[in-house]
């Protein structure tokens, strides 16, 4: 018997045939168990602060990925979560990225926490917001010196295993 399978985007790569989702959708498998499942799993970033003179980035999107997994046959729900959404498929979540800190507030959780920026004319550094473990890093801290200082966003995603 053979092993069909639908949903989203499909490329041939070499010896791998690779389904692509940009968009909710929904897997389907028929036809018996598919074996040797990879997969890579990315939630939207956070959003940045671009106001007057206080700018911070927003965090990366976390990322998940599983490798050599079976799926049975049966339809499995691929949640893409855009832009400061989270993603979801076979029961796990990516988590969206962190949004940046902007004035006096610290930047946020998220896959990548968001960057952090100065409070005022005082020029204390706001914390940047924490990254989700296996998912990102922190974000990025607020610049030193001058006034007004903003920051990068959270850093490249960290893969779970």
């Amino acid at each position: 018997m053979t092993i069909v399978v639908s949903g989203g985007n499909t490329a041939v790569d070499g010896d791998y045939i690779v389904q692509t989702f940009t968009s909710t959708d929904l897997l389907t498998i028929s036809g018996g168990t598919l074996t040797n499942v990879d997969y890579l799993l990315i939630a939207g970033g956070g959003s940045a602060y671009n106001r007057g003179t206080y700018r911070a980035g927003g965090g990366a999107g976390g990322i998940v990925q599983n490798f050599n997994i079976s799926l049975p046959a049966g339809t499995y729900p691929v949640i893409i979560g855009g832009a400061f959404a989270n993603s979801q498929f076979n029961g796990q979540t990516a988590i969206r990225g962190g949004a940046a800190g902007f004035f006096q507030t610290a930047g946020s959780r998220g896959g990548s926490g968001g960057g952090s920026t100065v409070a005022g004319p005082t020029h204390k550094n706001i914390p940047a917001g924490a990254g989700i473990a296996g998912q990102g890093n922190q974000g990025g801290a607020g610049g030193l010196g001058g006034f007004p200082q903003g920051s990068a966003g959270g850093e490249i995603g960290r893969a779970h295993v």
